[in-house]
C-alpha cells in the first residue's frame, strides 16, 4: 500500500498497486489519477522462495494443512528455521486493514531489530519471539537487497553460532 496526497485539494488516499483514483471536483467534474507503484525491486513471497532455493538450496515446507500458504525454510545441517512466509490479516499485525498481507519472519539481531522497526515495512515478529525475530512485509515496501541481507543474517543466526564461529 502507498499513500497518495492530492496537493491541489489536500486529500489523503491509501491505495494499492496499479489503482485508478477518481476524485470528484464538483457535481459535474472528476479528476482521474492512475497510481502505479514500482515493485520490481521490492520483496515479494516469490522473491523469498527463489532466493532461499538459489542461495541455500532450501525449498518451502508446508507444515500445516490448515495454513497452506505458510512456508517454513530450514537450514539443511541442523533443521532450524531461518524464515517463515505467511499471509496474515492486516489487523493482526497492527495494520489498519482486514486484507491479508504476505509477510516473512526472519531471525534478527536484537540491536538491528530495534533500528529496523523504525522503518517502513518492518513490524514486530508475528507469532514468534519478538526478541529474536522480525516481520518484513512482502508488499514491495522493502527492497529485495535488504531482504536478502536479512535472510543471510537469519540463516547465520540459525546456525547456533555467533558470527559463524562455534562458541
Amino acid at each position: 500500500m502507498i499513500k497518495a496526497v492530492s496537493s491541489e485539494f489536500g486529500i489523503n488516499y491509501t491505495v494499492a498497486h496499479n489503482l485508478t483514483i477518481i476524485q470528484p471536483i464538483d457535481n459535474y467534474t472528476c479528476m482521474t489519477y492512475n497510481v502505479y507503484m514500482e515493485t520490481k525491486n521490492g520483496a515479494t513471497r516469490d522473491t523469498v522462495y527463489e532466493y532461499a532455493e538459489n542461495e541455500y538450496g532450501s525449498l518451502p515446507e508446508h507444515l500445516w494443512t490448515t495454513f497452506p500458504l505458510y512456508s517454513v525454510f530450514r537450514r539443511a545441517d541442523n533443521k532450524k528455521w531461518y524464515a517463515i512466509v505467511m499471509n496474515i490479516q492486516g489487523r493482526k499485525l497492527g495494520l489498519d486493514s482486514d486484507e491479508y498481507v504476505d509477510i516473512v519472519d526472519v531471525k534478527c539481531d536484537p540491536f538491528e531489530k530495534d533500528e529496523l522497526l523504525c522503518k517502513p515495512g518492518f513490524l514486530p515478529a508475528y507469532h514468534l519471539s519478538r526478541k529474536t525475530w522480525i516481520t518484513v512485509l512482502l508488499d514491495g515496501t522493502v527492497d529485495s537487497d535488504t531482504l536478502f541481507d536479512l535472510i543471510d543474517k537469519s540463516y547465520l543466526l540459525a546456525s547456533g553460532r555467533k558470527n559463524g564461529v562455534k562458541s
